[in-house]
């Protein structure tokens, strides 16, 4: 009679798997794969800290914006203090020259406006200013 197959042992089969599964599990442990998860973990940290720079830098340029929009009205201000001052400074000279004059014939110094005027009353103004009564008249005598 011919000898029939020998069939597979299942139990060893299965012996054989849990063995292989566990040394297969033990790879992780090799120096070359830590090393390449450990570079992989590197890779993901360098990522959350560029998206973290990136949202930085966003923040940045919308305060940088916001600086650019509040200069020209910043410069405006400092550009009128500064004529301000600069009147004022002026109007104390001219009142220093004023207060010392002695005859209707000496000029007076003009004051300057504190105010901002428009050309037209500026010209205005100093066109009055050159008539020849001006003397007489701001010292009090209308005689020409």
């Amino acid at each position: 009679m011919a000898s029939l197959p020998v069939p597979p042992d299942f139990e060893v089969i299965s012996r054989a798997h849990a063995d292989l599964s566990r040394e297969l599990g033990r790879c992780g442990n090799l120096p070359t794969l830590q090393e390449g998860n450990l570079i992989l973990q590197e890779l993901r940290g360098f990522r959350a800290e560029m998206r973290g720079m990136r949202e930085e830098m966003r923040e940045m340029r919308e305060e940088m914006q916001g600086m650019r929009e509040e200069m020209p009205p910043m410069r405006e201000e400092i550009r009128e203090t500064k004529a301000l001052v600069t009147n004022s400074n002026e109007n104390s000279i001219a009142r220093l020259h004023n207060s010392q004059l002695i005859s209707p014939d000496q000029p007076l110094m003009p004051l300057r406006s504190v105010l901002q005027l428009s050309i037209f009353s500026v010209l205005l103004v100093a066109l009055q200013l050159e008539t020849p009564q001006r003397g007489n008249y701001v010292c009090g005598s209308n005689a020409g």
